[in-house]
């Protein structure tokens, strides 16, 4: 069992809130809440951080700000629990996840997994949720002009490209064309709903 959205139990948590609400079952409710906790005991206060359990960084301190398995997805996971079921609490917890991202979420790569676009779909969260909280615009442009100048960096390592969603180019593009049309396209990251022509 890892912690983050997509490998651990951040994902998880927030996927069984979805379904506890949508089939109102108690059960499911308590589930998503032991995942919860178990993100929790990962947490150290003094460094705003989650601890990294995958097994090669046994060992170390070092606390990921990624959407996979880092501050990013758990973020995420903090602000979609809490918009349909509000914890101040559940907040508190997004913004530390906000406040490390913004501080170690960027530079590694483009991709949506765990590079700088996953980290600003946290950072787009958030400023949907309380707005100007994020910073997301700021970093955007910044993301924007740094493909510009070096060329897209996607998520292997060695400078391979890749044309994939998660870890490549279609991803990369799929946000580049949210940025130009946020009300058109929807967020990959967290499975938000394809738009309608009715909007």
């Amino acid at each position: 069992m890892l912690g983050g959205f997509s490998h651990g139990s951040a994902g998880i948590a927030w996927a069984l809130h979805e379904l506890a609400g949508e089939f109102d079952d108690r059960d499911l409710r308590e589930l998503a809440g032991r995942a919860v906790d178990f993100d929790r005991r990962l947490y150290v206060p003094a460094d705003g951080a989650w601890r990294d359990l995958r097994p090669e960084m046994a060992g170390t301190d070092a606390y990921p700000a990624l959407w996979c398995h880092g501050a990013a997805g758990i973020g995420m996971s903090r602000l979609l629990i809490h918009r349909g079921r509000p914890d101040e609490r559940l907040a508190d917890e997004a913004r530390a996840a906000v406040a490390l991202v913004r501080r170690h979420g960027f530079g590694h790569n483009h991709s949506l997994c765990h590079g700088d676009f996953g980290a600003l779909a946290l950072l787009d969260l958030a400023d949907r949720t309380w707005p100007g909280s994020g910073g997301h615009d700021e970093h955007a442009g910044a993301v924007v002009r740094d493909i510009s100048e070096t060329g897209l960096r996607c998520g292997l390592s060695n400078g391979i490209r890749m044309p994939g969603l998660m870890l490549g180019a279609a991803g990369t593009s799929l946000s580049l064309l949210r940025l130009a049309a946020p009300a058109d396209v929807p967020a990959v990251t967290w499975l938000e709903p394809p738009r309608g022509e009715d909007g």
